[in-house]
């Protein structure tokens, strides 16, 4: 798992150093639903990396066992909210702090 959460990391940082634009919505979206493994595994990934994002700044707290299955379930059902040019990111971290905000 620490492997995609680093390869993702890189790649956003060479976009970002190459000033092309992060990953949308809607090309998270393309790669979330690809059938085979490699797709899979970077979907998987990319949402872990999201929820690490929302739960280091507080952002939403997210009950223990929660799978990155149901994570990506969770963008899928709700992405339509989203602006599908916006960083998918952003999208999945507003959709994730929605969905688990933390009491009190």
């Amino acid at each position: 798992m620490r492997i995609i959460m680093t390869a993702l990391l890189i790649i956003y940082s060479a976009q970002s150093a190459l000033g092309q634009p992060p990953l949308s919505t809607k090309e998270a979206m393309d790669i979330c639903n690809r059938g085979s493994v490699n797709w899979i595994s970077l979907c998987n990934g990319f949402m872990q990396a999201a929820a690490d994002y929302a739960t280091l700044t507080n952002s939403a707290c997210i009950p223990e066992g929660t799978t990155k299955s149901e994570l990506v379930k969770l963008f899928k059902a709700n992405v339509a909210g989203q602006p599908s040019g916006q960083a998918a990111l952003i999208s999945a971290f507003t959709i994730i702090s929605s969905e688990f905000p933390c009491e009190g």
